[in-house]
């Protein structure tokens, strides 16, 4: 027979995690026995803004950054998991790739605590520019110890 089965997924569920409903599998055979249990595996469907870390608490998250706010240091506002935004501190000469940790904005680990959120700098570098903003560029450069 088809039954459906109302389940409350848990909080805290991580792809693979399997979870058994006790006595509401098939039967035994010949109805000789209890029934078995229902399993039930989940498939968690990949975000298209974070990703889980490989310690399945963290999220990680990339945020654009132009290679002049890189230098100088900036603000972005990230979204979180939940809906909301936070201020995350660019600061001056992040590198391509730094990460940069917002406590408790991360997947929730039950109790209601949460793992961390992780940003990663993603440095935008400018592909054409100018005669003149080359000329700038390069007086700044030569005048900066790098």
């Amino acid at each position: 027979t088809k039954e459906t089965v109302t389940i409350n997924i848990p909080i805290e569920v991580r792809n693979g995690v399997v979870v058994s409903m006790e006595g509401m599998g098939d039967m035994a055979p010949n109805n000789m026995g209890a029934p078995g249990n229902l399993l039930i595996k989940f498939n968690v469907l990949e975000h298209p803004s974070f990703r889980i870390a490989e310690n399945n608490i963290d999220l990680e998250c990339k945020v654009k950054v132009n290679v002049f706010d890189c230098i100088t240091g900036c603000e972005k506002t990230v979204n979180t998991i939940n809906g909301g935004k936070v201020n995350v501190k660019i600061p001056a000469g992040a590198k391509d790739k730094q990460r940069i940790v917002i406590r408790s904005q991360g997947m929730p680990i039950g109790n209601g605590r949460y793992g961390d959120m992780v940003v990663i700098v993603d440095q935008l570098m400018p592909t054409r520019l100018s005669h003149d903003e080359t000329k700038k560029i390069n007086e700044v450069k030569d005048s900066v110890k790098f």
